[in-house]
């Protein structure tokens, strides 16, 4: 039987017998209001039907679960190790979360810097903001690769070669149930719990984001537009900004909100 994780114990401690819904698999990517999405949708979850693995889902844990065989009800959620969101394509319901980047790329550089067991926490603090992604231009494209690694066998040699596989992800973002942004994902949570029959919802959990002066925020801000002129960076950061459109333009679809939101969301 696959190795299942229950990290906080949250959500329903036996199975109702009212279960209801397709398998649910939320493809997690970092500093994009996920954690929330997770700690509400465990609160409605039976603890037997949620579904992680600590550290990143691998591809060996999700054949496992199909080995098992999906359930009705059923939460799987994690970031993801490489091709392993592949098993799960077109047997379960997909969802995921993007943040406008400049505002990922923010809140992702302050948490390596707070958080001195990742492997990239000192150069953080060494270099800044601008000079840190000039250093580590992966970080300029984060979601991209993330939602890259999830649905390839094999990593990519170069970072810039995401930006060729940008249709791919587009092609991945419209085949799944649900694309929501850190605002949006209140009401994707209120939807997904309605499919599910679930009533009497506890309040949404919103965690606090990343504390800054709103100077400081400011400086990033012109930190990060100035990078978009840089010869390495820019195509980077405008392949990244194409997927948030793309995430945008399928959170309308979803009728998560009835216009494109603006940046920021």
């Amino acid at each position: 039987m696959a190795t299942r994780s229950w990290i906080w114990r949250r959500g329903p401690k036996q199975l109702t017998g009212r279960e209801t819904g397709e398998p649910l698999f939320f493809h997690h990517v970092a500093k994009t209001g996920g954690t929330s999405f997770v700690e509400a949708m465990r609160n409605i979850t039976p603890q037997e039907l949620q579904c992680t693995q600590p550290g990143s889902l691998t591809v060996e844990f999700m054949q496992a679960l199909l080995a098992d065989g999906l359930r009705p009800g059923q939460f799987i959620y994690g970031h993801v190790a490489t091709g392993a969101a592949l098993p799960l394509r077109g047997r379960t319901r997909i969802i995921t979360l993007l943040r406008d980047p400049c505002e990922q790329a923010i809140s992702n550089y302050y948490a390596l810097r707070n958080d001195y067991q990742l492997p990239d926490a000192r150069a953080a603090w060494r270099l800044g903001f601008r000079q840190f992604l000039v250093t580590y231009p992966y970080f300029a494209i984060f979601q991209a690769a993330s939602l890259h690694v999830g649905i390839e066998e094999a990593p990519l040699s170069r970072t810039e070669d995401l930006i060729d596989r940008l249709p791919i992800l587009f092609d991945y973002l419209g085949e799944m149930h649900a694309v929501g942004t850190p605002r949006l994902a209140a009401v994707l949570f209120s939807r997904l719990a309605a499919e599910r029959g679930v009533g009497d919802l506890k309040p949404y959990p919103h965690r606090t984001r990343t504390r800054l002066l709103p100077s400081r925020r400011e400086t990033l801000h012109e930190q990060y537009a100035g990078l978009q002129r840089h010869p390495v960076l820019g195509p980077l950061i405008a392949a990244e900004q194409a997927l948030y459109q793309k995430a945008l333009e399928r959170a309308a679809a979803c009728a998560l909100m009835p216009t494109l939101a603006p940046s920021g969301q």
